[in-house]
């Protein structure tokens, strides 16, 4: 894990954006349907709600493993939702700070 690596998941994180109405549960099908092809996934959500997790949830179940990280406000109470349910939380204005701890 080198310097690189962060610099890479930084950009790429840097990159996301929100999904229109309707394509995250294309994406989570596809994704489903796929799974017997990768034996592991890094996840990067942009939010983080109940279709996420099941989403994860039924990764994990497939024995795939799992890297999940969720883009959220620096609100206390969401980031210990978010690190309850065993994800990474981002929170806006301290990613890179997170990221560098990976």
């Amino acid at each position: 894990r080198g310097v690189g690596h962060k610099y890479d998941l930084l950009k790429l994180i840097a990159s996301v954006k929100p999904t229109p109405e309707g394509s995250f549960q294309e994406l989570k099908h596809t994704a489903l349907r796929h799974a017997k092809e990768y034996s592991g996934a890094i996840l990067v959500f942009s939010d983080w709600n109940s279709e996420r997790a099941e989403l994860l949830s039924n990764l994990q179940a497939k024995r795939i493993k799992t890297k999940a990280l969720a883009v959220c406000k620096n609100e206390e109470s969401l980031i210990a939702s978010i690190s309850q349910a065993g994800v990474t939380p981002l929170p806006i204005g301290k990613i890179a700070e997170v990221l560098q701890q990976l």
